[in-house]
Formats: structure tokens, sequence, C-alpha cells
């Protein structure tokens, strides 16, 4: 992008001229003697806005999304390959996952099983507490009620209903562990396959093959929409972008609203351990302009207001001889040379702290 430095401040030169009353006029030191008869160029002292202007070079390129799995495994399918168009929803890659769809259907007819037998068993032992109680209503009718073999009974009552409370117990955990198990063996058969998020072109396939283990989080597939377009320019913080009054892009000669798109952690990090270099990333949230395509060259800038209502002249018409800075005033035709005290100055503008008043009139070259 730095071969196109000089564009960008092409850019930055026609952007702030456009919006900024002030024009720029180039020339030489003005001489002190005017010859009669040639009329001297003059801009009025106005209030306005200053601000400060930065430029980025920058390309519309086509909205990417990396994509992942979830999950490590081994890769059983590749689906895609490089520069291939794809729609939403179509598979790109599998990985395998056979062992987790045999073991999902042994423990299918595992709780099947479980769900007849363990229904017997509880019936059965239900049964044996029937009996039980049964036996000591029978017994009461024929002896007098206490003694050693009521309590016998009693106790032999309480040992089958807690031995049938435990089972019950047992065939719920029993039941719960093999239900959690298959919950986790389906997640990861529902995440081994890698599916298009929306439609578009594979402009990157990672170098693996089938029988190769992917990772976890490791980027697979890049996917770029050539109906959604961005902006990539020379690095800049988001800070500096939110502390901008104004963040707009110059592509054609359109000016046109951007938004900054900040960089995920992990893949700032990365970038940053690899070497490579940073760049920038701006979003259209009005859409792209009609006539911008992949590739154009186009400029970000960025303003920042320094000051809202400052004494503005144009800056060729400051002169400075030794430490004093001063203007040529032009008075009934004549220029009276001016002391002034200069403050901020952009590209196209200087501010004019004391010195002059607004409407004033002032030479420049």
């Amino acid at each position: 992008m730095r071969e196109k430095r000089a564009a960008c401040a092409l850019a930055l030169g026609l952007l702030t001229l456009g919006l900024f009353g002030c024009a720029v006029k180039a020339g030489t030191a003005p001489e002190l003697l005017e010859p009669v008869g040639v009329r001297m160029d003059t801009e009025a002292v106005v209030r306005g806005e200053i601000a400060e202007w930065r430029a980025y070079d920058a390309f519309v390129v086509p909205e990417t999304t990396e994509l992942f799995l979830t999950q490590s495994g081994e890769i059983q399918e590749i689906c895609v390959q490089l520069g291939e168009e794809v729609e939403a929803g179509q598979v790109l890659l599998r990985l395998d996952v056979e062992a987790e769809r045999e073991r999902i259907a042994q423990i299918d007819q595992e709780l099947a099983y479980l769900e007849t037998d363990n229904a017997l068993t509880l019936e059965q032992m239900q049964l044996d507490i029937d009996l039980c109680k049964y036996q000591m209503e029978d017994d009461n009718r024929d002896y007098k009620a206490g003694g050693e073999r009521e309590a016998l009974k009693e106790n032999e009552l309480r040992a089958l209903e807690a031995a049938l409370e435990q089972e019950t117990a047992r065939q719920a955990l029993e039941k719960e562990q093999l239900l959690r198990e298959r919950e986790t063996l389906a997640a990861r058969v529902a995440a081994s396959e890698l599916a298009a998020p929306q439609g578009g072109r594979v402009v990157y396939l990672a170098e693996v093959a089938n029988g190769a283990v992917a990772q976890s989080g490791q980027t697979l597939v890049v996917l770029a929409r050539e109906d959604a377009l961005q902006l990539r320019s020379d690095y800049l913080t988001e800070a500096e972008a939110d502390a901008a009054d104004e963040v707009v892009a110059w592509i054609g000669g359109e000016r046109v609203p951007i938004e900054y798109a900040a960089m995920d952690t992990d893949e700032y990090v990365a970038r940053l351990l690899a070497g490579e270099e940073l760049d920038a990333g701006f979003t259209f949230p009005e859409g792209a302009p009609a006539q911008a395509k992949a590739g154009d060259y186009a400029a970000v800038i960025l303003k920042t207001v320094v000051r809202e209502d400052a004494l503005l002249v144009p800056p060729e018409s400051l002169f400075r001889d030794g430490g004093e800075t001063y203007v040529y005033r032009v008075v009934d035709g004549e220029r009276v040379r001016t002391e002034v005290e200069a403050g901020y100055r952009s590209v196209n503008a200087a501010e004019i702290v004391s010195g002059l008043a607004e409407g004033d009139v002032v030479y420049v070259p």
C-alpha cells in the first residue's frame, strides 16, 4: 500500500477542499511592492471549524469469513475445492465420527433393554413388599399383636422397601449416565460437519488431506462474498478511529461513510507473533458504493476537530520574520503589515488567535 501514498495525499486534499471553505492557494512569498494596476489576491478572515485530517491507503476487498470446527478429529472427507462457489448450508468438510455413531446405536439398545428389564425388577420387588405386608396381616389374625415374630416381619418390610428405593435410584442414575453420554456423542456428530454459513467463493483451503487430524479452532476454509464489500487499510487502532470526529472513505471520487471493524484479539496476537504486517478493516454501514468493486483503491480519512469557532485565514497568508508572525492586511487597496498570533494550522487553513478580526481582508500570494 505504501506506493499509493501520493494518491492518498491527493484524495485527502480533494476531500478537505470539498468540505472546507478556505481553499489552498499555491504560490511564492510576495514582494513588498506590487506593480501599479496588478490585482492582489485576497481572502476575508472568517470564523469556522479547523480540523486535522489524516489519510490511510486502503483497498476494497470482498467480505471474508474464516470457518473452523469446534472439535478436533480425523478428516473423513474434504467436499470442496479452492476457488469453488458454494451455497449456504453446503457441507465443506466432514470428520470421521463412525465410532461415535456406533456407540450411539449401542446406547439406544441398552436404553431399550433397561426400559423393560428395570421395570420387571421394580415390579418384582414391589410384589415382595406386598407379600410381606399380606403375611403380617395374616399373622395378626392368628396371633396376638406384638412379639418377636411381628418385629421380624417389620424389619423385613423395611429392608424390602429400602431395597426398592435404592434400586429405583440406581436405575435412574444408570439411565442418566447413558443419556448424558449419548448427548455428548450426538453433539460431536452434529459438530463433525463444517457447513457454509452463507454463499461465497472458497479463497482459502487448509493443506489437509483425508485421514489427517484437524485441530479445534484451526482455520480450514475461508469464504469470500464478492457481493459484500469492505475496506482494508494501513493499520490504525480502534481507539484512533473512535477518537476521530468523522471517519469516511474516498472511493472513486465519492465520499462514503464507514465503520471500524475491530480485529479479533486471537488473530491480532497470531499475526504479531508471525511477523505479519497489520492492517485495519472497515465496513460500509450504508452499503458499498454502486461503482465500487473488489481491488479498487480507496483512502480512509480521519477528521479530528481542533477548533469549532476559530478565526481562519489561508495558511499561505502567514509570513515569518525572525520570531514574528505577520500578515498583510489590505486596507483601502494597500497592504499593511500586521503582526498576529497564529494557532493551529491544517493543510488548508490557519487559526488566528489575535491580531485580526472577522471580516478583515488579508493578502494571499
